[in-house]
């Protein structure tokens, strides 16, 4: 519970609460995507912000990576599990 909250009206601390569960939810949203990733350019496997990763860019997932991106799997030998 925020420290402030008991010095807010019922409503405000409310908000304060919602404000902040939804700030925590997101770093951990945020904590689960990979910061870099592979991408293969010119023949070389670079690796790169995710944000940087562009339409029609090959990223590599290699073994027991995570899928940066959302894109098509082009070719792999193994499956991956999709979130619903």
């Amino acid at each position: 519970m925020p420290r402030d909250c008991l010095h807010r009206p019922g409503r405000e601390c409310l908000e304060s609460l919602t404000f902040e569960r939804t700030q925590r939810a997101i770093q951990r949203i945020a904590e689960v995507f990979p910061r870099r990733c592979w991408v293969l350019r010119d023949g070389q496997e670079v690796r790169v912000f995710t944000g940087d990763v562009q339409a029609g860019d090959c990223v590599l997932v290699k073994p027991g990576g995570k899928v940066p991106v959302d894109g098509v799997v082009m070719e792999g030998a193994r499956r991956s599990i999709k979130a619903r």
